[in-house]
């Protein structure tokens, strides 16, 4: 291909993924949302990845299997340096493979880059001698000129796109220390109650006056209203913060939600329903309240029981110690800011003795500590940001945690 036919290639492809992507999110949305990073209607991972499997394969087309195994790879070496980018520059994801199989620090995965092989063996042998053709009418000069105008556009648009974006670190870091503000006041609130309260306790009602009662009570009362006035102020701030979002920060968030997602949004954040399950959720409505129509399978009684014959299972002390060092590695990995705790340990504990006891044992084995090691002390992590930035997950660091340590062998 010559220059002026790649820079065409590179504009025609970035538009026909910016379509594809807000094809794909009207679907998923039931609304129009501008996917693309850039403000106008371009993907340009689209026109690179594009442009990059025809220069690449173009040597050797004649060799299907060659040809298909550089078509995975380009997209997906593309896609992973994007991704990684966007993590270390905003601290944030684009997109997440992670939930997928045999993914890449959730940055691409092995069914996706198949899938962009065969999409770019289609580009390369059907679609691009068509668009080659519908482009040889078009006078060279007049191409020039208008490749001009979408390159001047585009520059322009990336400019201020990099501005809006470079704004998103700091945003992050105001909203983290809003929110730790807001947890140091609730647990001043928590701390002074829960204080007071133990030392009336401690030193009993019946020595005190009514007025002396009274005296302590108002205190309390009083430093009660006074975090209560900080909190209010702080939230105030908070939400003034989230809800004046530049117009250009607004539309990124659009785009990608999880720009504004700070590291507690991201534990707690389930998504939004599908538009057709909020649909039946509000059609639902109208025959009553769900939750009166669900009925109880087990009486409290049975439930009380079921749950004191799984606490009662046998768990040998080797296996306690297990739990001990997979807890213990959590707190001295380096990608690891906060460790598990000691509720934790707990919660694993109970957990294995329940999947042991659903699986008609009385008595723990080394695979149900493993089952739900994962599962249980994913959320209570908080990772390094220097970790985050590289794409790594809590899920992903237990996992090697779990393999790095080696598992009793009981009888």
């Amino acid at each position: 291909m010559t220059f002026y036919q790649i820079l065409w290639t590179f504009f025609i492809y970035s538009f026909v993924g910016w379509c594809c992507e807000v094809a794909f999110a009207a679907c998923k949305t039931g609304q129009f949302v501008n996917r693309g990073f850039l403000f106008g209607p371009l993907c340009p991972i689209y026109g690179f990845g594009v442009v990059a499997a025809l220069l690449l394969i173009e040597p050797i087309r004649e060799h299907w299997l060659q040809a298909y195994l550089v078509a995975v790879l380009v997209p997906t070496v593309i896609e992973y340096f994007v991704g990684w980018a966007a993590m270390k520059l905003l601290h944030t994801r684009l997109w997440d493979y992670s939930r997928m199989p045999l993914n890449v620090g959730g940055h691409v995965c092995l069914l996706f880059s198949l899938v962009w092989g065969v999409g770019c063996l289609a580009v390369v042998y059907l679609v691009q001698p068509l668009v080659l053709k519908l482009l040889a009418p078009l006078p060279v000069p007049v191409g020039w000129v208008l490749l001009a105008l979408f390159g001047a556009t585009a520059l322009a648009d990336l400019i201020l796109t990099a501005i809006e974006a470079a704004k998103i670190p700091k945003r992050l870091q105001a909203l983290e220390e809003m929110e730790r503000g807001l947890r140091r006041i609730s647990d001043g609130i928590g701390a002074g109650l829960s204080g007071r309260t133990l030392e009336l306790w401690e030193k009993g009602q019946e020595k005190f006056s009514t007025q002396k009662w009274d005296e302590l009570l108002g205190t309390l009362g009083s430093r009660k209203q006074e975090f209560l006035a900080q909190r209010d102020e702080m939230l105030e701030k908070y939400h003034a913060f989230l809800e004046k979002p530049s117009r250009g920060y607004a539309r990124l968030l659009k785009a990608f939600p999880h720009l504004q997602q700070t590291e507690a949004h991201r534990r707690l954040s389930m998504g939004y329903p599908s538009p057709k399950d909020e649909r039946d959720m509000i059609l639902r409505r109208q025959e009553g309240n769900p939750l009166l129509q669900i009925r109880p399978v087990l009486s409290l009684g049975q439930l009380t029981e079921l749950q004191d014959q799984a606490a009662g299972v046998y768990i040998q002390a080797e296996l306690v110690d297990y739990v001990v060092r997979l807890a213990g590695a959590t707190r001295s990995h380096p990608a690891i800011l906060r460790g598990a705790s000691p509720r934790a340990t707990l919660s694993v504990t109970a957990m294995a003795k329940s999947i042991a006891f659903l699986n008609g044992r009385d008595y723990v084995i080394p695979s149900d500590i493993q089952t739900v090691f994962c599962e249980t002390v994913a959320h209570r992590l908080l990772l390094e940001p220097s970790a985050e930035a590289r794409g790594r997950t809590a899920r992903d660091i237990l996992e090697e945690i779990l393999k790095a340590a080696a598992a009793p062998k009981v009888s």
